[in-house]
């Protein structure tokens, strides 16, 4: 094995490890990322929890309302999935409520949704 054949593999060596101590980082990034997720998540259920249960204790609302309401705010983008994605959306004039503006009609009275400008 000559110099210049030894020097190559040393260099590719050294830069393979840079890449390794970089990946290192990034993951390690990724991780405190993630945990600091799960706190605020944490802490938004507590918040969602006692909530509830002062709007349960004072103004009688039962899980049954609660579950009607959350399907309610869920279809405001037009899909029932479990997740809330504030859209741009469309009043109706019939029934003053919002739905997502790539409907033509609206989704609770059926009536003609008027037509906005693409964004």
């Amino acid at each position: 094995m000559g110099l210049l054949d030894l020097l190559f593999r040393r260099s590719i060596a050294l830069d393979a490890s840079e890449e390794a101590s970089s990946a290192e980082h990034k993951a390690s990034q990724a991780q405190r990322a993630i945990a600091n997720l799960e706190d605020q998540m944490a802490r938004l259920n507590l918040v969602c929890a006692a909530l509830f249960e002062l709007v349960h204790e004072r103004l009688h609302i039962t899980d049954q309302d609660l579950l009607k309401k959350l399907n309610e705010v869920d279809l405001r983008d037009g899909k029932l999935d479990g997740k809330y994605v504030k859209s741009e959306g469309v009043t109706c004039s019939s029934c003053g409520r919002i739905s997502n503006r790539r409907h033509s009609r609206c989704i609770y009275c059926g009536e003609p949704l008027p037509l906005l400008p693409s964004v």
